[in-house]
């Protein structure tokens, strides 16, 4: 059965038809920046009609930022999209475009998307950019819980450093290892302003600071896989997100410090591999996860 993705953000939302392997058919982008809410509705739900004129099927799957309530359909309190919150927007886009409409988050979509040709019965799926954040699909489903808070791995205590993360603690995974956190550490350390990128290439260059920073950063994150290895032992990590895809060399190195953390007998199942899909995933995950949802509702 082909499916529809929907990937709403703060800059832009993406429309795109799939076939049953999940290879993009059709794809339509629109800007959302200041547009009006009522404005985009319209515009995500005709992108919807325009990219499946012939209703080939009957099922629209949306992510968007959290945190969510996936029931009543609505953005609860998403930053940069404050035109959206509490606002029932799944109802909407259903009545729009005649189909059922499901929604999950940004990350977990990007979850769901790994699942895509890999059979596995536990998936972890981990980004690494501005902030952290991931999804668990088990058995082909999300594990979203409730409110879809599940999967918030950025929010993982991983040490008592005092870089505060912005909600909520110290020591979280996000305030030590999201792409922010070490630009503000390689800034702290050389006293002028580093971006991500200049610590990478200095890095490179074997200079000693950084040398200390990216093997903490390994130490930290290790930590985190450490931790989700020994509480739901995934078959699987993919890790997305531009400090690791534009760095893959960390995978080694975070497999190594992981070693040491876990039992014996997890110290050779330790399998980290680059997230699929790239910029897609959340189209294609949020595809999927409408799928899975309609066909086990039995939906006419």
């Amino acid at each position: 059965m082909k499916s529809i993705g929907v990937d709403i953000g703060g800059t832009s939302a993406r429309v795109a038809l799939f076939d049953e392997n999940f290879n993009i058919i059709s794809k339509q982008i629109t800007q959302t920046g200041d547009k009006e809410f009522d404005d985009i509705i319209d515009e995500i739900s005709e992108m919807i009609n325009k990219v499946d004129p012939d209703r080939l099927t009957k099922v629209v799957g949306i992510c968007s930022p959290g945190p969510l309530d996936k029931d009543l359909g609505m953005i609860l309190d998403a930053p940069n999209l404050p035109k959206w919150r509490n606002k029932p927007f799944l109802r909407l886009i259903e009545e729009k475009t005649n189909r059922k409409a499901f929604l999950t988050n940004d990350a977990n979509a990007a979850a769901m998307a790994q699942a895509v040709g890999d059979n596995r019965e536990t998936i972890v799926f981990m980004t690494v950019s501005t902030g952290v954040g991931g999804g668990i699909v088990y058995k082909g489903e999300l594990m979203e819980g409730k409110k879809v808070y599940a999967g918030e791995f950025g929010l993982m205590i991983i040490s008592d450093d005092d870089r505060n993360h912005s909600q909520l603690y110290a020591g979280t995974l996000e305030s030590l290892c999201s792409g922010t956190a070490l630009s503000k550490k390689a800034t702290q350390v050389y006293k002028t302003d580093i971006s991500t990128k200049e610590l990478f290439e200095k890095y490179a260059e074997n200079d000693e600071k950084a040398v200390e920073i990216i093997d903490q950063w390994t130490e930290y994150f290790s930590r985190a896989i450490a931790n989700l290895l020994q509480i739901i032992e995934p078959e699987i990590f993919y890790l997305g997100g531009s400090v690791i895809t534009k760095n893959q060399f960390l995978i080694d190195k975070v497999i190594e410090a992981t070693k040491n953390k876990v039992y014996e007998g997890l110290k050779n199942r330790i399998f980290i591999e680059v997230a699929k899909f790239g910029d897609d995933a959340g189209l294609v995950g949020a595809a999927k996860n409408g799928l899975n949802n309609f066909n086990g509702g039995n939906n006419d």
